[in-house]
């Protein structure tokens, strides 16, 4: 809700209250179209005062209404804040620090509702920032009250408010990782005891801004890389963090074993979970605003071990448009018998691949195609990675109490002309889905095997009968991700033999050079940038369903499936090397000789 629109709610109960007469209301109204302003409006057009608005303020805002003006304010929590946030972003936002609390920051604000507004600053800041109801008075009172005001950057108020976060964002990212580093481990070395002391002592260095800005920074950095997972890793003498980019995990720092537990106890407040360690493994989920400009959460995920607790978080990227169809990289023939399938009234989809391979990015790929008005879609995930507007998504697992199962039983019930199912893990889940392809729905899911003809033998190994397999099953797409060479420094390389003898064994014809990663800074000396898709794509025919019905051997299966135009994974990634899109060598590691 923006200023405008929470001013003319104010308005309204101000109105209500009969603290304005309508013809007051009709003039602020006037004068809100020409300054969006609402309090300068308000006492431009009445008799009101600030404190009027008090009563207002809460049954808009749902909040007790504040006066930070009248409070004290600690300095040592002052200082600690405008660390995290400049005090001339506080102003422009017209808001003011009254509490921080585990990662919770509460600011007094004109209008707690400005969701924009708190994004912003728990952009900037690194923390969970919610708004409490204030008059603009009160902020613009405590400001000058509790901040130096005379070192205020020139010409701050004359820039937008894009532009004055823009110019905080560089300037702390042009601030080295291991600048930050020294900044935090010297906090934490300084407060060493309040580690073992826990307590009050705990609390107070755990909202020490240098922890909180390095391993936010840690964050915003490797999000903007393009990262996938975040690994912090305890070792016998040290804490390294890598990040998986591309597939592959990279180094990013080895920090002193000392910065174990103040990063494990800064995620478990972040997440929400109870500080301290941990006898056996949590997960946990960060659901605010951290990256600026970037709607990105984190599935956080802790592992006791020998040496203390590993932390994987997982970068879950919100709202974003996965890559259309036509983006794949699958051949022509591929992509119009994908296109034909999804587009059918009924039937079962199968994705399949190992962890990483980006199964639940191509079905929601899958989803963005064939949303729209005039077909109800339906969820279940573990975890929901992001939101499809115009679709029903159903959270199951251990949070939500809801198993796959269960949640299919009750789509069944709702109307659905599309079901997708994050993962078929038993029987249960898998009868339900098959009946439901049965009966007039696309079903859409996944399954870890390691090729596409290998899926069906899954589902006669779940109990299912064959020919209710052959009669539910429409298309079968095994997948792979690898990493395309980078365009600036790839470079052709004389064909070795082994390489020759991969080319022929997959029917084609070996040329005298291949491209091959060489490394420059653009792709960080990796070779590659970015990844694409290898794509099998089994067609479920009328003998692929006369081979099920009879529970034929994989190879046969195997071998019909090619006959009907299926390209084996290797083959089809080495088509992709001919082509210079990627490396024989990232191929051959993803992929298994047939």
């Amino acid at each position: 809700m923006n200023e405008r629109e929470f001013g003319i709610k104010l308005l309204d109960s101000l109105l209500r209250a009969r603290r304005l007469s309508e013809a007051e209301a009709q003039k602020v109204r006037a004068r809100i179209e020409q300054i969006p302003d609402f309090e300068s409006a308000l006492y431009a057009c009445t008799n009101l005062q600030a404190e009027d608005l008090r009563p207002a303020l809460e049954e808009v805002s749902g909040t007790r209404a504040v006066d930070p003006s009248l409070m004290a304010i600690d300095p040592d929590f002052m200082a600690n804040v405008l660390q995290l946030i400049p005090v001339h972003i506080l102003l422009r936002e017209s808001a003011f620090p009254i509490r921080h609390e585990g990662n919770v920051l509460s600011v007094a604000i004109f209008n707690p509702l400005d969701r924009q507004r708190l994004d912003r600053l728990e952009g900037v800041s690194g923390l969970q920032v919610v708004g409490v109801a204030c008059h603009k008075d009160g902020v613009i009172g405590a400001h000058e009250k509790q901040c130096d005001l005379s070192g205020l950057p020139e010409g701050w108020q004359s820039h937008s408010i894009e532009e004055l976060y823009s110019e905080v964002i560089s300037e702390r990212e042009s601030v080295s990782l291991e600048e930050l580093q020294e900044q935090a481990l010297l906090c934490i070395n300084v407060n060493y005891d309040a580690l073992s002391k826990g307590g009050k002592a705990l609390e107070i260095f755990l909202r020490r801004y240098q922890l909180i800005r390095y391993f936010h920074q840690t964050l915003v950095r490797m999000v903007r890389a393009g990262c996938s997972d975040i690994h912090i890793e305890p070792q016998e003498a040290s804490l390294r963090i890598r990040t998986r980019i591309d597939g592959v995990l990279r180094m990013v720092a080895v920090l002193p074993a000392s910065f174990g537990k103040p990063l494990l106890y800064r995620v478990q407040a972040m997440s929400g979970l109870e500080t301290g360690p941990c006898a056996e493994p949590k997960d946990g989920h960060i659901g605010y605003n951290l990256v600026p400009g970037q709607a990105v959460e984190f599935r956080v995920s802790i592992l006791p071990s020998i040496f203390g607790e590993k932390i994987v978080l997982r970068a879950l990227r919100r709202n974003t448009k996965g890559v259309p169809i036509a983006g794949f990289g699958m051949d022509l023939e591929d992509e119009r018998y994908v296109q034909s399938v999804i587009h059918a009234p009924n039937g079962l989809v199968l994705v399949t691949g190992p962890t990483g391979s980006g199964k639940t990015s191509t079905l929601y790929s899958v989803l963005d195609e064939i949303n729209g008005n005039g077909v109800n879609i339906v969820t279940a995930e573990d975890p929901v990675e992001r939101v499809i507007a115009g679709t029903t998504q159903v959270l199951c697992g251990e949070e939500s109490k809801i198993t796959f199962a269960d949640a299919l039983r009750s789509f069944l019930r709702q109307d659905p002309d599309i079901v997708m199912v994050g993962e078929i893990r038993d029987a249960e889940t898998c009868d339900i889905a098959l009946k439901a392809a049965l009966t007039g729905h696309l079903v859409l899911s996944t399954l870890h095997t390691n090729d596409a003809p290998s899926a069906i033998l899954r589902l006669l190994n779940l109990g299912m009968e064959p020919f209710t397999i052959a009669a539910a099953l429409r298309m079968i797409v095994a997948q792979r991700l690898v990493r395309m060479l980078c365009k600036n420094c790839a470079t052709n390389a004389p064909l070795s033999e082994e390489a020759r003898k991969e080319i022929l064994a997959a029917e084609l014809k070996p040329p005298q050079e291949l491209p091959t990663a060489r490394g420059c800074s653009s792709c960080g000396g990796t070779g590659y940038s970015g990844r694409t898709g290898v794509f099998e794509v089994l067609r479920v025919d009328d003998a692929i369903r006369d081979a099920i019905g009879r529970r034929a051997a994989l190879s046969e299966i195997r071998d019909l499936a090619i006959r009907a135009g299926m390209r084996p994974l290797r083959r089809r990634g080495l088509q992709l090397v001919l082509a210079g899109v990627t490396s024989i060598d990232e191929v051959c590691r993803h992929t298994l000789a047939q």
